[in-house]
């Protein structure tokens, strides 16, 4: 007699089963049942008939399993999806004999549903396997129409800054080109040119290049701001010593200070200590520092400016005793047009820009 063979099966928890006991119909039954209670929707097909199916794959479509049981699977898929599946995974799935990938189907009420499925046929018989993903593609439907409306609104800000700059350069053209004839007809007239003036004259005609100077910085400052937004600003770098740096800075505020009744220093650095910057960009930044610390410093203050170096890189320091920036509002620091006292009656100018 020949050998028998020991077959178990396996129930939950670990437990084994021997088929021997409970013979093979039992086995069966088993595995029926855990298929019946499966989450994932589970059928079985003889050509295009569904030959069983579990509560779960019938759920999904809307159906009671009993009512698809000998209908086609034409039920649950719109004409267009029917074609799709005999003309592009048919051929498929009697070449490799599985196939997995995902469809859109029709419910009972017409709706649509989008299922994952997961095929394997073998002599005539089709076993399908199949999950509702239509929560996973509505989300990824919302994430794509999320980053199209992201796509367009950088599109319209992008359109929006251009003509911004466009506005900007024509509104700086057409503001620099009088604003120029005032300021050089008023240099003419400082100097008499047309005639002596009274001091009374005078003080009218510094008010007059006082503002009009104003006014040519705040545009300059305005456009500076646009060449960075956009990227068109360039620095042009060159060998310059630091002193040359700090005595072209100090020039230009001096007199500001002076004329404040405010004390100013500069640091002493070795004549030989070159750097390689764009002197113009780099005297910018410092007379603007400079030029804030001199406004926001009372008379009789002082305002200095400190230096220190070391075998890789230099360091400025711009110091002053004046009001200084309370530390809720430092947060603002650096930020465009961001101002601290912003109110319509602060005695300082600026446009608030961010290296004011």
């Amino acid at each position: 007699m020949g050998s028998t063979e020991a077959h178990a099966a396996r129930l939950p928890g670990g437990a084994a089963l021997d088929a021997g006991l409970v013979g093979a119909e039992g086995v069966l039954a088993i595995q029926a049942r855990g298929m019946e209670l499966s989450l994932e929707g589970m059928s079985v097909l003889q050509g295009d008939t569904y030959l069983w199916m579990n509560h779960a794959h019938a759920a999904m479509y809307g159906w009671d399993p009993a009512a698809l049981i000998g209908l086609t699977w034409r039920e649950l898929y719109t004409p267009e999806t029917q074609q799709w599946i005999e003309t592009s995974v048919f051929p498929l799935l009697a070449r490799d004999g599985r196939w997995n990938g995902e469809a859109v189907g029709k419910t009972r009420e017409g709706t649509a549903v989008d299922i994952e499925l997961s095929l394997s046929f073998a002599d005539g018989t089709l076993v399908c396997c199949c999950r509702d993903i239509s929560r996973r593609k509505a989300n990824e439907r919302r994430l794509e129409d999320s980053m199209r409306a992201l796509d367009e609104a950088n599109v319209r800000l992008q359109k929006a800054s251009q003509l911004k700059d466009e506005f900007l350069a024509c509104m700086s053209h057409e503001l620099r080109t009088p604003l120029h004839s005032m300021l050089g007809i008023g240099e003419l007239l400082g100097e008499e040119l047309a005639g002596p003036m009274s001091e009374r004259q005078k003080q009218f005609l510094e008010q007059l290049m006082s503002s009009g100077r104003h006014l040519h910085a705040l545009i300059n400052d305005l456009l500076e701001v646009s060449r960075i937004e956009s990227g068109q600003l360039t620095l042009n770098r060159e060998p310059v010593t630091l002193q040359y740096v700090l005595d072209v800075s100090a020039e230009m505020v001096e007199r500001l200070a002076t004329d404040a009744g405010i004390t100013f220093g500069r640091a002493s650095v070795p004549l030989e200590l070159m750097l390689d910057i764009d002197e113009r960009r780099i005297v910018q930044v410092l007379v603007n520092l400079l030029t804030n610390a001199i406004k926001f410093t009372p008379r009789g203050g002082e305002v200095r400016v400190e230096a220190s170096s070391d075998a890789e890189t230099v360091r400025l320091d711009v110091v002053d005793n004046g009001i200084g920036i309370a530390t809720a509002d430092q947060a603002a620091l650096f930020q465009p047009f961001r101002q601290v006292d912003s109110s319509l009656t602060r005695r300082q100018g600026g446009t608030g820009r961010s290296e004011e």
